[in-house]
């Protein structure tokens, strides 16, 4: 009875180190994603592109009005305020540096 006691915490101590061996992977993987300051903007046909500077060269990242509507973006102030926002290429999202 004792054997299977233990046997059964030893299980759980387990699991609950697994799962939080997962938890902090999660949270190293979301804290990584980098955020590049966008240098400017330019209104397009179906949306807007921007700029940002990727070791030393100037990259793009280009999003239609429906992507920023979602991700709450005023593409009037991205195209007057481009300065005021960073962009992550990898999820392919703006946001205010605010946040």
């Amino acid at each position: 009875m004792v054997v299977l006691k233990l046997s059964l915490l030893a299980g759980l101590i387990r699991a609950r180190n697994k799962i939080r061996l997962q938890i902090r992977s999660s949270i190293l993987n979301a804290s990584m994603k980098i955020m590049y300051d966008i240098e400017s903007s330019k209104k397009m046909e179906n949306g807007i592109v921007v700029f940002y500077i990727l070791k030393g060269e100037k990259k793009f990242e280009s999003f239609n009005y429906q992507e920023l509507i979602d991700q709450k973006i005023n593409a009037l102030d991205l195209l007057e305020h481009p300065h005021r926002y960073r962009v992550e290429s990898e999820s392919h999202a703006v946001i205010t540096k605010d946040e």
